[in-house]
């Protein structure tokens, strides 16, 4: 199982980085005792939280995770998937750890 660094108060990847070069998480960005970097085992196997058809496997030997997208899946153009699979290197963005799933766009992004 791959080991990622989550928030303590939300559970979602930590993916930004604060003025002082930490690691910070976006959405509890104001509440400096939630946002707090923890290591958490996430499943080697995880799906978009909606249930569209997105999943995304753990490849160990790569270290990187094979994403394969469902008809709705909206990373295409940024990750530039081929035939709606690619593979992306750290954490998945909007990957929840203490919910074992991911969001893939498939409901947009506003």
């Amino acid at each position: 199982m791959p080991i990622i660094t989550v928030c303590k108060g939300c559970g979602n990847a930590m993916q930004a980085i604060d003025s002082f070069g930490k690691a910070c998480c976006v959405i509890c960005r104001g509440s400096q005792d939630n946002s707090v970097p923890v290591h958490m085992e996430i499943p080697n196997h995880i799906h978009c939280v909606y249930n569209c058809g997105s999943y995304a496997d753990w490849e160990e030997t790569k270290k990187v995770w094979i994403v394969s997208l469902s008809v709705n899946g909206g990373w295409n153009q940024t990750y530039h998937f081929e035939h709606r699979r690619g593979e992306v290197k750290g954490d998945l963005p909007f990957m929840n750890a203490k919910e074992g799933n991911f969001y893939c766009g498939c409901r947009g992004w506003e």
